[in-house]
């Protein structure tokens, strides 16, 4: 988070994590950023089935969040605009 808000991560920040794996991150964010401002694509189905399975998966998704299982990372499904992209690891991996 305080890597983010260096890059201007504000709650009022419409945000997409490409990459959104277990949707770590979208636990700290969706709570915290304004409703319907977060975003995340996460390609292999069977990470997100296990976000699922979470406790607070339903929180995030009360929150307005979108979670798009496409993968070709193309976020247009969502129709959504963003002011900051975040891709931990995804080059790396």
């Amino acid at each position: 988070m305080q890597t983010l808000s260096a890059f201007g991560l504000t709650p009022r920040t419409r945000f997409l994590e490409l990459g959104a794996g277990c949707l770590g991150l979208a636990r700290e964010l969706a709570p915290w950023l304004c409703p319907g401002l977060y975003t995340g694509i996460e390609p292999h189905p069977g990470v997100l089935r296990a976000a699922y399975e979470d406790d607070t998966f339903e929180t995030i998704l009360s929150r307005g969040a979108v979670l798009l299982p496409v993968t070709d990372f193309d976020p247009r499904p969502a129709g959504r605009l963003y002011d900051l992209v975040f891709a931990h690891s995804v080059l790396t991996h």
